[in-house]
């Protein structure tokens, strides 16, 4: 029974705040320099809660993932001496782990679905407004507090260097001019791209759910001019990802959806294409996709370099990337530039199975109708499956990812039209902040 039950008394740890608390409050631990490492610290009072209780419910299928966690952790084996970085990424997944868990195990009367949604649009919002700092102040970089006092053999390594020295956009002049390509919040612009890509459809849910007014007019508006950064972002995966998600999930609404509705929908694309075409935008898209740039050769090279080194060691991997004798000097290592080739290259053919599977798993389980919150997870998990092979998840996405999952695998196994509230009385509830309630009710 989870900490602060109301048959144990008044509950302790309230089960909603820790979710906001990481998403919502997470600008501030990315300008304290922490947003990298917050998630392992801020989800251990969840694990000593899930501790706590007697019972731990689990979905079908999660032994995929447990696979994967244990031979995650069988792969360090490989390395030669003590990594931080494969530390680190071990403590990403066992906290990504735990918040799946917390939330598919968190009762509806006490953390409901609009409440999950609610969350993940508020950090949406968020995602999209650092978006725009990129696009409008693509210079703007400061040292993180957090710099000073971190050991000199992390802050070294390049992940760390993002990290601690946050700026609000790469600036990038592959093109032939300088774009400024919004990375705020995260370390590089793929992170932020491949994040509010994930993040969309939660959006997209919550316009279902909010009623004429201004909290849907904010969300519409928003829709619409996350265009802006997306686009400016020259992430060609994130395009593809939501055009193939978005185009897949329209599809799927219009048989359920009112003719005002699909109006609605086809309005919004409509204006949105017209503002892509009638803007510089238009040339932006058109310059990357023609264009045949250095960093698109560098990523090809880290690809067949990532390749051959799995060769020779298939089963168990090499724990961690680190540079080969073919990689550049300043050339990013094999295992990098993907989620899946870091997979594969740290943790083997067996781990990327494990690591996949679990996924796929989910995407199939989540695909058949029903509430409007797994459908946005389900289309999440789509936008994932097609940017894992160009883009890491690691640390920031993947929690949303599995916060996504945990919602779908909740409708999964009790479908929310089947819910009934138990007949134990409800719990008095902690106040919510009026900007959280506004979303998550």
């Amino acid at each position: 029974m989870p900490v602060g039950d109301h048959r144990s008394g008044a509950r302790l740890l309230p089960r909603h705040w820790p979710l906001y608390a990481l998403l919502v409050g997470y600008p501030v631990w990315w300008a304290m320099g922490a947003g990298y490492l917050v998630w392992p610290l801020l989800t251990f009072p969840l694990l000593l809660s899930l501790l706590m209780q007697r019972t731990l419910r689990v979905p079908r299928g999660f032994t995929l993932w447990l696979l994967f966690l244990g031979w995650m952790l069988l792969s360090g084996l490989q390395l030669s001496g003590f990594s931080f970085m494969f530390v680190w990424r071990a403590a990403v997944y066992g906290s990504a782990t735990v918040l799946f868990l917390y939330v598919y195990n968190a009762p509806r009367r006490v953390l409901a679905d609009r409440a999950i949604i609610g969350a993940l649009v508020l950090f949406w919002l968020e995602v999209v407004g650092a978006g725009y700092l990129g696009v409008l102040f693509p210079h703007v970089s400061f040292t993180a507090p957090l710099a000073s006092v971190v050991p000199g053999y992390f802050a070294r390594d390049g992940v760390a260097q993002a990290m601690l020295h946050p700026g609000f956009a790469e600036v990038m002049t592959f093109l032939g001019y300088p774009v400024g390509r919004p990375k705020a919040l995260f370390a590089y612009s793929n992170h932020w791209g491949a994040c509010v890509a994930i993040l969309t459809p939660f959006a997209l849910a919550a316009m279902t759910q909010l009623g004429p007014g201004l909290k849907r007019r904010v969300v519409g508006g928003a829709l619409l001019l996350s265009v802006v950064p997306i686009v400016v972002s020259l992430d060609r995966a994130v395009w593809i990802a939501l055009v193939v998600a978005l185009g897949y999930g329209a599809l799927r609404s219009a048989r359920r959806s009112s003719a005002r509705a699909r109006i609605a929908g086809i309005a919004t694309l409509a204006i949105a294409v017209v503002a892509v075409a009638a803007t510089p935008l238009a040339t932006l898209a058109g310059d990357r996709v023609g264009n045949d740039s250095q960093s698109t050769i560098t990523r090809l090279t880290v690809y067949e370099q990532t390749r051959e080194a799995v060769g020779d060691s298939p089963l168990f991997g090499y724990g961690s990337p680190k540079a080969t004798s073919r990689a550049a000097a300043t050339g990013p290592p094999a295992g990098t530039q993907g989620q899946i080739p870091l997979v594969v290259y740290s943790h083997g053919i067996p781990g990327l199975l494990f690591f996949a599977a679990w996924f796929v798993y989910g995407l199939v389980r989540s695909a058949a109708r029903a509430a409007p919150g797994r459908l946005a997870a389900h289309l999440a998990l789509v936008v994932a499956a097609i940017e894992m092979p160009f883009y890491s998840l690691l640390p920031t996405t993947l929690h949303v990812l599995m916060v996504a999952s945990a919602l779908a695998w909740r409708d999964i196994e009790v479908p929310a039209a089947e819910h009934r509230p138990e007949s134990s009385p409800v719990p008095q509830r902690a106040p919510v902040p009026a900007a959280v309630e506004r979303f998550a009710t």
